[in-house]
């Protein structure tokens, strides 16, 4: 039988080494390490596109011209954004609430006030309560000078009685 010339050229190359098995292993931990690196490092890469593109429709939604706060919630909720759009009713809510607390704040001071000018009815005291509804922003400019050109229209103790007790009487309901 003749002999394969293939047989000659492995005879020059002389014989391959054979790994043992624990250098064998470690390549292949090594690979399937190297695999799982690149598998780790595309997801992570996806996420940070997903990522991306959440911010960009986020923006998108919130450039939106809306009429109010519930318009925009509804907006980020149909869109994806449940809580975002939660948020946005919450600081709405917050808002209104500290609003709230503010007018009763301003209608106790304004009776307060009215409460004392009752008891002491005159032009000079009238136009101090006054002149402080403006300064802590209880009423504004305008309703000050209303309230100084009604009390100097009839500038009588009784007269700065009869418009202390309305005024206190007007806060007492609007408060209530």
């Amino acid at each position: 039988m003749p002999v394969s010339s293939d047989i000659y050229s492995m005879v020059g190359r002389g014989v391959q080494p054979v790994d043992d098995p624990q250098n064998a292993l470690l390549k292949a931990l090594k690979l399937q390490g190297a695999q799982q690196e690149l598998q780790t490092g595309s997801m992570k890469m996806d996420e940070y596109r997903r990522g991306v593109e959440r911010n960009n429709k986020l923006q998108q939604l919130l450039s939106g011209d809306y009429a109010d706060d519930e318009s925009r919630a509804g907006a980020l909720v149909k869109g994806g954004f449940l809580d975002e759009g939660q948020k946005v009713l919450k600081n709405r809510a917050d808002l209104d609430a500290k609003r709230l607390e503010m007018a009763s704040k301003r209608l106790e001071l304004a009776g307060q006030g009215f409460g004392w000018l009752k008891d002491n009815p005159s032009p000079e005291n009238a136009i101090a309560v006054i002149d402080s509804f403006g300064q802590n922003g209880i009423w504004s400019p305008q309703q000050v000078a209303k309230a100084k050109a009604d009390v100097m229209a009839n500038p009588t103790p009784e007269n700065v009685a009869r418009l202390a007790t309305m005024g206190y009487q007007s806060a007492l309901s609007a408060k209530d």
